[in-house]
């Protein structure tokens, strides 16, 4: 497909909306990484992700992809929804809860936190890649406003 024509495709595919992004990083594993077998950190962080994945999905948001030891997590697309940001808040609320709840239940030697970023306003959502790979997601004009250390 010709640059112009892949463009033009992109865009009929996207809309803009008003939507709400959450961006949560869990802190620990790099220390957890140089005291355990890479096994065992892959399982620990896979299990955060079940977790904070379940608590997003009570709460109505999607999970846009993982990056890392990060979750990014949008409310409002693909499916529209008034209070987009209430739900980023109590999810961000649930997930601090559960990621401390989750050290405490478990001896591990490096303690997990989570560092939370939420920003609310218009963005464009749809289908952006390449011809080899193209994935949903959303594009905003601003970065996340604040990382919020809980």
């Amino acid at each position: 497909m010709a640059g112009s024509e892949y463009e033009s495709s992109l865009q009929s595919e996207s809309e803009r909306r008003q939507a709400t992004i959450l961006f949560a990083d869990i802190s620990g594993f790099t220390s957890m990484a140089e005291k355990l077998d890479p096994e065992l950190v892959t399982s620990a962080m896979n299990e955060c992700f079940r977790m904070l994945g379940a608590i997003v999905e009570r709460n109505g948001g999607t999970i846009d992809k993982f990056i890392g030891d990060c979750i990014m997590v949008l409310f409002g697309v693909p499916k529209a929804v008034e209070d987009s940001p209430q739900r980023a808040v109590q999810t961000a609320l649930e997930m601090r809860d559960a990621i401390h709840e989750s050290h405490r239940a478990r001896s591990v030697e490096a303690e997990l936190d989570i560092h939370i970023g939420i920003n609310t306003g218009e963005v464009i959502s749809g289908t952006v890649g390449s011809d080899q790979k193209r994935e949903y997601t959303v594009i905003w004009k601003n970065a996340i406003a604040s990382v919020i250390p809980w």
